[in-house]
């Protein structure tokens, strides 16, 4: 992906952190009991272009798990999102994002180390 990509990201990120109301998401977090889901938050054409083709690359790379009657998933590493789907760190690391989410948590929020294998998984 491009550096234009990323640069759309970004600006697409801190457009959509700018028009929440985050005083009534921080309200609606708590009530939901630490839950939040914003509708549309990026734009589809954002989503589409910048997350979605980066998300079908790695699937191949999913590490699935299950546990029956509980849960079943899958994640790909840190390390294969740094390599293959660069535009979720972009999210991730975005300034306005993780100054959202403080807001929501009333709690700052920092990146994991960057050489920790755990700080940011799909």
């Amino acid at each position: 992906m491009s550096q234009p990509m990323a640069s759309a990201l970004i600006e697409a990120i801190d457009k959509a952190v700018k028009r929440l109301d985050v005083e009534q998401l921080s309200r609606e977090y708590w009530d939901q009991n630490e839950f939040l889901f914003i509708p549309q938050f990026l734009p589809r054409s954002v989503v589409e272009e910048c997350l979605v083709p980066q998300a079908q690359g790695v699937k191949g790379e999913l590490n699935r798990n299950y546990i029956p009657g509980h849960k079943k998933g899958g994640s790909v590493s840190y390390y294969t999102v740094m390599e293959k789907a660069p535009r979720f760190l972009d999210l991730y690391r975005s300034k306005a994002f993780i100054e959202l989410l403080s807001r929501l948590v009333k709690a700052k929020l920092s990146l994991c180390p960057e050489n920790d294998p755990h700080s940011c998984a799909l």
